[in-house]
């Protein structure tokens, strides 16, 4: 996995929407139909679920500069300059360490037969 296709499925898993309980109008009731839109279908739901929990069980195998890096980026959405700041080094080493993050998330997600999101 090269690190444009992780940092796309880090993007994409930050969309993904929880589902409301605004969905059940009660108890006995079964959500609301669903949407003729592939994004929103159940299964595409569950799958980004089911990816953002791999992704997030591979992240705590990361450090946890590696992890702040990661999460003040994609969910942060903060600058390398202004991750630097937060941390105390550098720009040029943020990147360096946003890139060791990237590689060792590939390397955790394919020891547990994820090699693409196609996965799910």
């Amino acid at each position: 996995m090269n690190v444009e296709k992780l940092r796309a499925k880090l993007l994409c898993i930050r969309s993904v929407a929880h589902l409301s309980n605004s969905t059940r109008t009660d108890e006995d009731t079964p959500m609301v139909e669903a949407s003729e839109n592939p994004e929103t279908h159940p299964d595409a739901t569950y799958a980004k679920r089911e990816m953002h929990s791999a992704v997030r069980a591979a992240m705590n195998g990361l450090s946890q500069n590696e992890q702040k890096v990661l999460l003040l980026y994609y969910t942060g959405e903060k600058k390398m300059r202004e991750i630097g700041g937060i941390l105390g080094v550098n720009e040029s080493r943020i990147s360096q360490i946003h890139k060791r993050a990237i590689q060792r998330i590939g390397t955790l997600l394919r020891a547990q037969g994820i090699t693409s999101a196609e996965s799910f």
